[in-house]
């Protein structure tokens, strides 16, 4: 019995001590302080070992180097704090292509009855760019694979720049722009009923 309780101390405080790690990683994560930790690192060894007394020039060049880190780890903060940021502007891009997927699975059970199944799964390529014929309607490559037409709109990403949506309705293309504020109406091309 005397065991069991060990253990189960044990586990709780190696439980505990994980996620003060953890936390403490994630703070340092969040403020990019990975480069001035490691210069400070550098410092005390160079200081244990005298070298700042012995040669004065090494503890100038130390405190320029923890100053540019710490100038930089600001700088990549603020830059994170704003969305500047390359993890940032990809959280963002999740978030809007779940949003389209979640928009277009509600408008696909609300004509479907409620089968459930998301017009975002009938995706077969990826559009590329359109070319325009002599009367100066827009066509779709050979290469691209169309679904059938559909009341419900079928979106592609725009293979040359993933920053466009194109949505695909029975009678035309809507072309939209991936903004902060949501997807924004390019233009609309409608096809060539033969």
């Amino acid at each position: 019995m005397h065991l069991i309780r060990t253990n189960l101390s044990l586990s709780s405080i190696r439980k505990g001590f994980r996620a003060v790690l953890k936390f403490i990683y994630k703070i340092i994560d969040f403020l990019n302080l990975q480069l001035p930790l490691l210069v400070a690192l550098i410092g005390v060894v160079l200081y244990f070992t005298g070298t700042f007394e012995k040669v004065p020039t090494v503890l100038l060049i130390f405190y320029v180097v923890m100053c540019a880190s710490i100038v930089f780890s600001i700088v990549a903060t603020v830059r994170h704090l704003l969305g500047f940021d390359k993890k940032s502007r990809q959280k963002e891009k999740k978030e809007q292509q779940e949003k389209i997927a979640n928009e277009n699975a509600n408008v696909q059970d609300a004509t479907d009855g409620g089968e459930g199944s998301s017009a975002f799964a009938q995706e077969s390529a990826p559009v590329e760019q359109l070319r325009v014929d002599s009367v100066g309607a827009e066509i779709i490559p050979e290469n691209v694979s169309v679904p059938a037409p559909s009341q419900v709109p079928v979106y592609f990403t725009v293979k040359q720049n993933p920053n466009y949506v194109m949505a695909e309705f029975s009678d035309r293309f809507e072309l939209y722009l991936k903004t902060k504020k949501g997807l924004q109406k390019v233009r609309v091309d409608y096809k060539n009923k033969i």
